[in-house]
């Protein structure tokens, strides 16, 4: 409902699509919900954790007691996590791994019956540019995004049979608030070069 996200499902809904996002908040289904309104698009947010299997079915549920059919599964999920090895706890390093990679997995497990029922089952992951290559400080979220690269790859050689595709995209620095967030930390004066 934010961010990448949204744009992603703005874009398949410019296209033609019908799309069913989540939330973690109220407020962001809400102004999802409302913008879907304001432009005509066939979107619907519903609130629901992406990375909790119970929250994945809530929103497969939705979609098919919405639009009878399941045809794409776009995983826009993520959180980065600032460290390096040493100053990474391994709280943060377990609920980075959970976030960016297990969310995931979850959702791409719940939808793959769905999937291969269709004609057109796809599976696209949002990786991350850190996925190949690596930056300051990121030690986590590095190895997370790698994963969900990694996953993309053993999900695509074990369900081409199927006729399901999946990719992964890793698109690098993308004016959001959390990259906005990232850089006022990185530059609390407001002077980034």
């Amino acid at each position: 409902t934010r961010g990448i996200g949204a744009a992603i499902c703005e874009a398949l809904a410019s296209r033609g699509a019908a799309v069913v996002t989540c939330g973690s908040t109220d407020e962001s289904v809400r102004l999802c919900n409302e913008r879907a309104q304001r432009s005509c698009q066939p979107i619907v947010a519903v609130r629901a954790d992406a990375a909790s299997e119970q929250g994945v079915n809530h929103l497969v549920q939705a979609a098919l007691e919405r639009f009878g059919r399941l045809d794409v599964l776009v995983a826009a999920i993520g959180r980065p996590f600032k460290g390096s090895a040493m100053q990474t706890s391994l709280q943060d390093w377990d609920e980075c791994q959970s976030i960016n990679v297990r969310a995931p997995f979850i959702a791409a497990r719940a939808v793959l019956p769905h999937l291969k029922a269709s004609d057109m089952g796809s599976i696209v992951f949002v990786a991350s540019i850190w996925a190949v290559t690596a930056t300051y400080e990121r030690v986590a979220y590095t190895v997370a995004k790698s994963g969900v690269v990694a996953l993309a790859r053993a999900l695509a050689v074990d369900h081409a049979r199927d006729g399901i595709r999946v990719n992964a995209v890793a698109p690098g620095y993308v004016d959001t608030v959390v990259l906005r967030s990232s850089l006022a930390e990185a530059s609390p004066d407001g002077d980034i070069d």
